[in-house]
């Protein structure tokens, strides 16, 4: 499991705490997790804000005060995005994580995805149909016949674009269907109503 928000004591007995910050924003599948120092000194180091740290929690705090950390840190929603090319991961990873303050999971086809579903909280995802081990059409059929797995919403991202491609994606129960190459102002505004459909649903 990964975590979406660490706290870490800016004093550790033997330990650079960022080092430590370093590190986890340097790692592949960690760089989005959100980290906050716990220091008596907030001042001393402010200067790791932005950069190594996302936060700080200053001594003595209150129940209030870590509440605040892990409502931001759950507010964040969760983007699966399956594509067996990797060009695709490294262009619109960024993207989504940037621009749209999306946390990103990866996986390059329909059975690593089904996998990190098992582990993984996700909200919307973003699915290729030529893949290999598991196209497209058998991951989101398989996700909407799954009891727990079929309020995720489902978008197609496909270079297929026949009428009888975009209608058999439909059929197999996606929820959306954006033709490569994909413009990324077009994504983020599938995503963004894609959210915002998800939230009204979540309040009725």
């Amino acid at each position: 499991l990964k975590p979406d928000l660490l706290f870490v004591q800016a004093l550790l007995d033997g330990v650079d705490s960022y080092e430590l910050c370093r590190k986890v924003k340097t790692t592949p599948g960690l760089d989005d997790t959100s980290l906050v120092l716990i220091t008596s000194d907030a001042e001393q180091h402010s200067p790791a804000i932005g950069t190594l740290a996302d936060g700080v929690l200053k001594i003595p705090f209150r129940d209030e005060d870590v509440q605040r950390f892990l409502a931001e840190a759950d507010a964040r929603n969760v983007v699966l995005m399956v594509d067996d090319s990797k060009l695709v991961h490294q262009k619109l990873g960024p993207i989504l994580r940037e621009e749209g303050d999306y946390e990103v999971i990866e996986a390059l086809n329909g059975i690593e995805a089904l996998e990190k579903l098992k582990t993984e909280p996700v909200d919307v995802i973003l699915s290729d149909l030529e893949m290999p081990e598991m196209d497209g059409f058998t991951l989101c059929a398989q996700i909407k016949q799954d009891e727990v797995l079929r309020r995720i919403p489902v978008i197609i991202c496909s270079s297929l674009q026949s009428a009888a491609d975009i209608e058999k994606g439909f059929a197999s129960g996606a929820d959306d269907y954006l033709v490569k190459p994909i413009i990324p102002s077009e994504l983020l505004s599938r995503l963004r109503k894609m959210f915002d459909r998800t939230s009204r649903g979540k309040r009725e």
